[in-house]
Formats: structure tokens, C-alpha cells, sequence
């Protein structure tokens, strides 16, 4: 599906298609609600926050509970992992440095006593720091695992919320004039897009709110100029 959403073509051909049902249809147009700016975006706005915020705790909760041991044993892992390659980088240094004194006093007993010593140290250090790449992506693994099922069951939940009555399109458009057909695609429309909006996040919500204010700040500021 993500390669052929990839493709031109396919594109234009869903924008012929939609065009084409759209002037078959005679689909009518429509018109914004009076004080969309004043009261019904920021009730909309602030209702949305709100579901948002709530569907995100449950949505981390559920998470929580399928992936919280996958996630805890493998940070367990990495944590284990860079201990021991830590352990054996302090050794295989003071073996460095117990050799550097060796010199500087020419004892050469030691070369014969630590050799053996010296050398079992370096392949651990190796085997260990490959033993945290693999921690580093099995953890990476479970957290792509998890984002995933975050978005999955994110756009389930907001499809359910939309489809028994939020909506972000239907609260913008006077929605009177539509024709039978063009009412029940509407529906759908507001439907899926208001799932999309919800799923976002708050992050997403609270983008959209930043802007509204700058959009109505400028306005402001513009007005004053010209009054």
C-alpha cells in the first residue's frame, strides 16, 4: 500500500474519480458557520484537547500492559551490558598500567605472569560491546513495537469516539444544504478526519491552537493599525 501511494498515477486516478462522482453527484457547496473564530473553534478546540489528553493516558496504560516487561527486560539488558563492558575496560586499563610501571622498573616477571592475563581481558571487552549492539537494537525492536501499537490502537479508539458523535467538520460547516448522498459521504469524511486530528495527539491539537491564537493576534494587531 505505501508503494502505491508512492505512485503518480495513482494518485491522479483517485483525483479523477473523486472529481468525476463530485460533478455526476452535483455536489453542492458549503458554508462556514458565522463566529467560527470567536466561539466555535475554541470550544472545538478545547473539546478535543480534553478527549485527546484522556484517550492518550488509557492508550499508554494498554501499552504499559503489553509491552512493559518486553521494554523493562531489554533496558535490563543494555543497562547488564554496559556494566560488564565498563568492568572490563577498567581492566584491561589497569593491566595497561600495571604494564607501564613494569617498564619504567624492569620487571619483566610480571610480562610473564600477566601475559595470559592480559590477553583474556581484550576479548571480553569485544564480546561485550557486541552484547550491547544487540541489547541497543532488540530495545529499539520493542520500542518501534510499541509506537506502532500506540498509533494502531490511537486511531481505533478515535475512530470509535467519531463515529458516536465528535466531529471538527460538522461543528465548521452549515451542513444544511446537502444533498442525501453528499450528507452520508460527509459523515464519513468528518469521520476519518476527525480520527486522524485525535490521533495526532495533543501535541497536534495544542499545534492547531497555537496557530488559531497567532492567526487571531495578527488580525487584532492589524485591525488597531487600521483603525
Amino acid at each position: 500500500m505505501q508503494d502505491t501511494l508512492k505512485k503518480t498515477w495513482f494518485v491522479v486516478v483517485v483525483a479523477i474519480a473523486i472529481l468525476a462522482a463530485a460533478g455526476l453527484g452535483k455536489a453542492t457547496g458549503l458554508q462556514f458557520r458565522p463566529n467560527i473564530l470567536g466561539q466555535v473553534l475554541p470550544s472545538l478546540l478545547a473539546g478535543l484537547l480534553v478527549i485527546t489528553a484522556m484517550s492518550e493516558r488509557a492508550i499508554a496504560v494498554v501499552n504499559d500492559i503489553w509491552f512493559g516487561a518486553q521494554h523493562t527486560e531489554a533496558e535490563d539488558k543494555l543497562l547488564l551490558a554496559n556494566r560488564k563492558l565498563q568492568a572490563a575496560s577498567a581492566d584491561v586499563r589497569t593491566t595497561k598500567e600495571l604494564a607501564k610501571d613494569a617498564v619504567r622498573a624492569g620487571n619483566n616477571d610480571f610480562f610473564t605472569t600477566r601475559a595470559a592475563a592480559s590477553l583474556s581481558l581484550e576479548a571480553p571487552t569485544k564480546a561485550y560491546a557486541e552484547e550491547i549492539q544487540a541489547s541497543e537494537q532488540e530495545l529499539a525492536a520493542v520500542r518501534k513495537d510499541e509506537a506502532r501499537a500506540r498509533l494502531s490502537l490511537g486511531f481505533m479508539i478515535a475512530l470509535v469516539v467519531s463515529a458516536v458523535g465528535v466531529r471538527t467538520l460538522e461543528s465548521l460547516l452549515d451542513i444544511d444544504g446537502l444533498t442525501h448522498e453528499q450528507h452520508h459521504i460527509f459523515q464519513c469524511v468528518d469521520i476519518l478526519l476527525t480520527a486522524a486530528v485525535l490521533t495526532g495527539g495533543t501535541s497536534g491539537v495544542s499545534a492547531i491552537t497555537d496557530l488559531l491564537g497567532t492567526y487571531v493576534s495578527a488580525s487584532r494587531k492589524r485591525a488597531l493599525e487600521h483603525s
